[in-house]
């Protein structure tokens, strides 16, 4: 390696102001913070800003910042990587006397912690254009400024009104904008000083286990992820009902239906170490997404960690997919799917299973550092 290539990753810390905490279901975010680490760079993972009013069900999560906050410091080592995580303690940015408060006391005190545990050089990477963040991102005067678009967010129903225009300030400002689907770079290559389509990326070593083999019969499909308003429920009850058993495992957090009143069947949470495990037991996945303004800009982050199993994904049709259009099932409407379902046999074979495994196999975090690593 480069004597210059190595000082730098040496001199330099990267911050990551994330869009979900880091005990939720292990993402990209998680994932490309830890390979970093394993590179040589310092890293610090900011874990995000309540940016909503706060709910009863918020108050577990506040106790935990507030423990968190007491102890200072909190790390998390997984081979040779060391990752910083900070759980920062603020108001949500729902009005302007919080926003003050915020900016005279919370911010100033959240930007001491980083700085204090930061290198001469700072990369700041930032997944959420929220107010408080973007007034964190002010004060911390990265040397470089990388937006993380992965979402649609002004399409979202719960989208904040000032939202979008923080969105546009944003990557207008940022060194580089790094986004997951033609969708996104479509929409923001105009105003980006610099855009980068991302492709997906799998801890290949982990999920490689989940595979059992070619898939025969369609008779049990496995969903995992965040459970939310962006999947339809209605789609998986017209499914269950057809005769396939559908599981579901992640943090239920719909308003649509409840549990009880779910026909299939609700897993609850499981750590990543654990889900290669689980899939083994399934047929292939189901990817019940609603078909809306929002959804057409997602490139589901579990692509290459399914397909690391070698089996099928039945998904709604999502725009993003369709490069893959050889290797997952797409499907508009429930009488769709049913077609596959019906077909599956006649479709698959065992073509399809080994290209799925080995395209998760060249697709590692490994390869998205040292792509990205350039911009600093």
């Amino acid at each position: 390696m480069e004597i210059d290539l190595i000082e730098k990753r040496a001199n330099t810390t990267i911050v990551f102001l994330a869009g979900i905490e880091w005990d939720f279901l292990k993402q990209g975010q998680q994932y490309l913070a830890e390979s970093f680490s394993e590179q040589g760079y310092s890293v610090i993972y900011v874990e995000p800003i309540l940016h909503r009013r706060i709910r009863f069900s918020d108050f577990g999560k506040i106790i935990k910042r507030l423990y968190s906050s007491i102890k200072q410091k909190k790390t998390t080592h997984t081979n040779n990587r060391c990752v910083e995580i900070l759980s920062p303690v603020a108001l949500p940015s729902t009005n302007f006397f919080f926003k003050f408060i915020n900016d005279c006391f919370f911010i100033k005190k959240i930007n001491r912690q980083i700085i204090n545990r930061s290198n001469n050089r700072i990369v700041c990477y930032i997944w959420w254009p929220e107010y408080t963040f973007l007034k964190l991102l002010s004060a911390i005067n990265a040397n470089k400024v990388i937006y993380s678009c992965v979402d649609n967010h002004s399409e979202s129903k719960n989208c904040p009104i000032d939202l979008p225009k923080f969105e546009k300030n944003l990557v207008r400002d940022a060194d580089l904008t790094v986004v997951t689907s033609t969708s996104l770079l479509n929409k923001w290559s105009s105003d980006a000083k610099d855009i980068l389509l991302r492709s997906r990326a799998v801890n290949f070593k982990l999920y490689e286990s989940s595979n059992s083999g070619p898939s025969k019969k369609i008779k049990k499909l496995i969903f995992f992820g965040g459970i939310s308003d962006r999947i339809d429920m209605q789609l998986i009850d017209s499914i269950v009902d057809s005769g396939v058993c559908v599981d579901l495992y992640g943090e239920w957090r719909t308003s649509d239906v409840s549990i009880e009143n779910c026909k299939a069947n609700y897993k609850g949470c499981v750590t990543p170490e654990k889900l290669p495990e689980i899939i083994k037991k399934y047929d292939g996945f189901l990817w019940p997404y609603k078909l809306n303004k929002y959804t057409e800009g997602i490139l589901p982050a579990k692509l290459f960690e399914c397909f690391s199993s070698g089996k099928p994904i039945f998904s709604s049709n999502l725009p993003p997919l369709t490069e893959y259009a050889d290797l997952v099932y797409l499907f508009d409407r429930f009488s769709d799917f049913q077609t596959l379902i019906n077909n599956f046999d006649s479709e698959e074979d065992g073509r399809k299973y080994t290209i799925r495994r080995e395209v998760a196999r060249v697709s590692s975090w490994e390869n998205i550092v040292n792509s990205e690593e350039k911009y600093f």
